[in-house]
């Protein structure tokens, strides 16, 4: 074999080899609790009964750890010890094959595959932009097209649902994601935005790098969601935040609504639930805090908890008068 049939054979027959295993890793199956099969992603369960969308902290009761040998049941609980998981009722079954392809395949391949095989729960995991919630993206597009917000940046962007939805505001949008694999699919996902910078950093250095000079004296809107099993970054988040945008508002993804206990939200252990008393243990009790005026019970979706924020007080008075929202009282 000469040099030019080695080259043609390294080009046409291994990307078709790494596909193949790809396809064979995904074309596993898990079983889940009711009984159905679904189609694995990479040794994940890719069906799920209802129930799996309650959240930490929840009314549904408490997480468990779902599989002892890989703990990801879905894609996002990418931590490979058995962390907290919010799935009730599901037992995986995992094949070793398919985790060892998984880890062998480097992740831009991965999240190659994911795109390429365009199913629905790769592109709409969650029900929608933040989670199907009509009442609260009404009340951001509200915010982002009369408060005069002039950039919007996000902190984990997952698989660039809600971040396709802030794109279409032709607004600069920046968002953060750790996660490689997640990354470069959102990156493929977002391609057609020239207004979306997706980077593959962590939220805090992320935030730290953002040249702000420029937007200091700026409305801005912060869609702060990396918080995930046992990474939670919010305090770091805030702080930088609070210190580089002072005009800026900042919404809490799965916070505990004052009020409303149909709401879900994350709850981390001892002190760590997301809620006004973590904030303010935390010293952010200064911030003006906004609660959604629809109850839970009312909502689309999935009803995830939220909380607006802002230090400005011209920006909280504008967001006081909005009817979607109502201030959170203070501490006597």
């Amino acid at each position: 074999m000469n040099s030019f049939e080695t080259y043609e054979y390294v080009r046409y027959v291994i990307p078709w080899a790494v596909l193949l295993l790809g396809l064979m890793s995904i074309f596993w199956t898990t079983q889940t609790g009711n009984g159905k099969f679904g189609i694995g992603e990479i040794g994940r369960a890719a069906s799920r009964p209802r129930d799996w969308y309650c959240g930490l902290g929840t009314p549904y009761g408490p997480p468990r750890v779902v599989c002892p040998l890989y703990g990801a049941v879905d894609d996002r609980y990418d931590s490979r010890d058995c962390a907290l998981t919010s799935v009730k009722h599901i037992r995986c079954r995992h094949m070793i094959g398919s985790k060892l392809i998984a880890r062998a395949l480097p992740d831009r391949i991965l999240a190659y595959l994911d795109y390429q095989l365009r199913w629905h729960r790769k592109f709409d995991p969650w029900g929608g932009p933040m989670n199907g919630q009509t009442a609260r993206l009404e009340t951001c597009r509200q915010i982002l097209t009369s408060l005069g917000v002039t950039r919007i940046v996000e902190t984990g962007t997952y698989r660039g649902v809600t971040t396709e939805w802030f794109a279409q505001f032709g607004l600069p949008v920046v968002t953060f994601e750790s996660n490689k694999r997640f990354a470069a699919f959102a990156a493929r996902r977002l391609r057609k935005h020239p207004n979306v910078r997706v980077v593959p950093m962590d939220s805090v250095g992320g935030l730290r790098s953002l040249a702000q000079d420029s937007f200091r004296n700026d409305a801005m809107l912060y869609y702060l969601d990396a918080h995930w099993e046992d990474h939670l970054p919010l305090p770091e988040e805030l702080a930088v935040i609070t210190e580089q945008s002072p005009r800026a508002i900042m919404l809490i993804d799965d916070f505990a609504v004052d009020g409303d206990p149909h709401y879900g939200f994350d709850d981390y252990g001892a002190g760590k639930a997301l809620n006004l008393d973590y904030l303010r243990s935390h010293g952010f009790a200064h911030l003006s805090a906004f609660f959604p005026t629809t109850k839970a019970l009312s909502e689309t979706g999935v009803p995830r908890g939220y909380v607006f924020l802002t230090a400005d007080n011209e920006l909280a008075s504008s967001l006081e008068r909005m009817p979607q929202l109502r201030r959170a009282s203070r501490p006597s």
